[in-house]
């Protein structure tokens, strides 16, 4: 998932458009960040990166798209 600060985003999964708007996002990507805590497979920098995220997520409400791009990675590879 990229380029999301667009007050909407859209993605194809299967030939079908999925909307989602930031509220969704920050779910997603909190849900995300959740899982990878709770991993006991993340490298000590992932454990960090994860962390850091988390403080980012919860002040500011948004991840940029790099994070995102690192955020999914971790979570589909860790989790």
């Amino acid at each position: 998932i990229y380029g999301y600060y667009a007050s909407n985003f859209n993605f194809n999964d299967s030939s079908r458009k999925i909307k989602m708007d930031k509220s969704e996002l920050y779910q997603l990507h909190y849900s995300w960040i959740e899982a990878c805590q709770s991993s006991d497979r993340l490298t000590e920098w992932e454990d960090e990166f994860i962390n850091s995220l988390f403080e980012q997520l919860t002040k500011k409400g948004y991840l940029s798209p790099k994070q995102v791009e690192i955020l999914e990675r971790i979570y589909a590879n860790r989790t």
